[in-house]
């Protein structure tokens, strides 16, 4: 499952929906930095000033040891809280505090409108992300309904990863193969976990094998008036397919009932096909 959400974002880049922005603005920091931050957490965090960077420029850590070439880097991000090295005297280098992204506007203006249509719900921390062969939604269980300009997801209940994507080339309302996921929650079983204040997460108990899957049914519905119904199937680990699906017809187009599980062998992955 973990594998298949890496690869809506690999699918938006492979495709060319997402190019990848022309300016590289790394994060440089030491080792003795890295090793000064590191904790049961895993180490430091970028620094949320330098996060928000990332529609604008293409982020990224270097970890310094002297020897680094600089010149493919109009400008760097060191912590504001790390002394900065030797090794970055000559550099152009930008701390990163409150006033990085206000200064980065005056010296190294970002690009922007390189990226599909991203739209974010920090109250509720649901996301979406809308190109024109595919549309992503991140739900918590909070939410239960988003909608795009082809796909709508409603009953959502728990914390969910929806997706729907063309595999043909053609834009998604047009499309005669579509992959659609489902990603729910995923666990060792007998995993205990406790959150803390300040964002950290204590694993109590990583847990072990079988795997738990938390079981959930979606509504996903497609905006595709005047099409043919297509063939659904619900598809086994391997890819082959499991389990068909029968689509209902609506006056915009059809929706189909996705289960995060239907059955041990196949959970979570959809083929929508026109023959």
């Amino acid at each position: 499952m973990m594998m298949l959400s890496e690869r809506i974002g690999a699918l938006l880049f492979a495709q060319g929906e997402v190019p990848p922005l022309p300016i590289k603005l790394p994060l440089a920091v030491t080792p003795e930095y890295l090793l000064s931050k590191t904790d049961l957490a895993g180490g430091p965090k970028n620094p949320p000033s330098y996060q928000q960077l990332a529609f604008q420029y293409q982020l990224g850590t270097l970890l310094l040891d002297g020897k680094q070439d600089l010149t493919p880097y109009p400008r760097v991000v060191v912590p504001a809280d790390m002394p900065v090295p030797d090794s970055l005297k000559t550099a152009k280098v930008l701390l990163a505090d409150a006033k990085l992204s206000t200064q980065l506007a005056e010296v190294q203006p970002g690009v922007d409108g390189k990226f599909p249509k991203v739209a974010m719900d920090t109250a509720t921390g649901s996301a979406q992300i809308f190109t024109p062969r595919s549309e992503t939604f991140l739900l918590p269980a909070e939410v239960a309904k988003a909608a795009g300009k082809c796909v709508t997801v409603s009953g959502n209940a728990t914390v969910a990863v929806c997706f729907a994507g063309s595999l043909d080339g053609h834009p998604l309302p047009e499309s005669r193969r579509v992959l659609a996921l489902y990603l729910t929650d995923l666990k060792n079983t007998g995993t205990e976990i406790e959150y803390e204040p300040n964002q950290k997460v204590v694993v109590h108990n990583p847990g072990q094998l079988p795997l738990l899957v938390r079981q959930g049914t979606i509504e996903m519905s497609f905006q595709m008036k005047d099409r043919p119904l297509p063939q659904v199937w619900a598809l086994k680990y391997d890819g082959t397919r499991g389990v068909e699906i029968k689509p209902r017809p609506t006056s915009t187009g059809f929706s189909i009932d996705l289960q995060a599980v239907t059955n041990p062998e196949v959970f979570c992955t959809y083929e929508l096909i026109w023959n």
